[in-house]
């Protein structure tokens, strides 16, 4: 999925009407992309509001995507994009809007693995007011992850944001009670929550896509292993970079599980492409699915396999074994063999 390399913020420059800042892009990686999330708010007509241009070192980015707020129209969020930018040090973002504008914001992030093709997906502009939380839902696919920029107006003053994903960069204002955030996830839902209930907040949602359009699933870690807490019942994991689709996982004998195929494992069969001894799937929505199997029988050694699929495809086959606990002996079980039989006798 897309790693990210970089990222800058500068943010409310105040009646202005441009805006730069420095950014360091590591070298590591290949299929880079720069995105920058501009916030402007002006009081003038709406040209004079929107950010007319952004260049990385002088380069031109491309104006991705826009979504007005709730200010009368005043407020803009916007992607820019540029691929394949060039690596290194203090490297100048510079935003330039028509005329001078009450705020003007810089939110910057690099990212590699991304598609060069199609870097975005579609984008989800939501608005609100007198709210503490805000999301959008985009449509991820293979390893994609989401992108959301986000501004907000409270007049009592400063506050804060809190991202349910990996936040890149915020900027807040206590002097004007304006803030602005950044953050990305590998999941479809992305949002915030605020500490007070903002007067007003606009927020931007868009996919960044994977190189090659977005990929299947990759499979590590497979669960269990060694002798279990169960006797007839297991819950095989593993941990994904994909957090959608469905997770299958077959359990059966060494034997029946070597060289096992993504489809049979799916159609919840063995090598033989017959009935496995347990079969299982569940959705998936985090970075760790799970899925339970029953029928097994106590102090037997299994093998499993598991898969995912997604838009993107199959993943790899992930296999593992473990043994389910030995079956409980019931120490008041009375014996009542011949010597037994007797001694009840004699008492008698």
């Amino acid at each position: 999925m897309p790693t990210i390399i970089g990222s800058g913020v500068t943010g409310f420059n105040g009646g202005a009407s441009s805006l730069s800042t420095a950014l360091n892009i590591s070298a590591t990686g290949s299929d880079r992309c720069l995105v920058v999330a501009t916030f402007v708010y002006g009081t003038g007509v709406q040209a004079e509001q929107d950010v007319s241009g952004v260049t990385y070192n002088g380069v031109a980015m491309t104006a991705a995507v826009a979504s007005y707020g709730v200010w009368a129209d005043r407020g803009l969020l916007r992607f820019w994009e540029l691929r394949n930018p060039g690596t290194g040090s203090s490297f100048n973002i510079v935003a330039t809007c028509g005329a001078s504008v009450s705020e003007l914001g810089i939110l910057a992030a690099a990212f590699s693995d991304v598609d060069q093709t199609t870097p975005f997906g579609t984008q989800v502009g939501t608005n609100g007011t007198a709210s503490t939380t805000s999301t959008g839902t985009v449509s991820l696919s293979g390893s994609d992850i989401a992108l959301a920029a986000w501004t907000g107006y409270d007049a009592a003053g400063a506050y804060t944001i809190t991202p349910n994903g990996t936040g890149i960069v915020e900027d807040e204002n206590g002097n004007t009670g304006t803030t602005m955030g950044f953050q990305y996830r590998a999941n479809a839902t992305i949002g915030w929550t605020h500490s007070v209930s903002v007067d007003a907040f606009q927020q931007l949602s868009i996919p960044l896509k994977h190189v090659g359009g977005g990929g299947a699933a990759t499979l590590t870690s497979a669960t269990p292993s060694g002798t279990l807490g169960t006797q007839t019942t297991a819950t095989l994991g593993a941990t994904t970079d994909v957090t959608s689709g469905t997770f299958y996982g077959v359990v059966d004998t060494a034997g029946n599980i070597s060289g096992i195929t993504a489809a049979q494992v799916k159609a919840g069969q063995n090598n033989g492409s017959v009935s496995a001894v347990a079969a299982s799937n569940t959705a998936v929505s985090t970075t760790s699915p799970a899925t339970a199997v029953t029928g097994l029988t106590a102090a037997t050694g299994y093998s499993y396999a598991v898969v995912q699929n997604s838009t993107g495809g199959d993943s790899n086959v992930l296999t593992g074994t473990f043994t389910t606990a030995a079956a409980t002996v019931n120490p008041a079980t009375r014996n009542f063999g011949p010597k037994g039989f007797l001694s009840t006798l004699v008492t008698m």
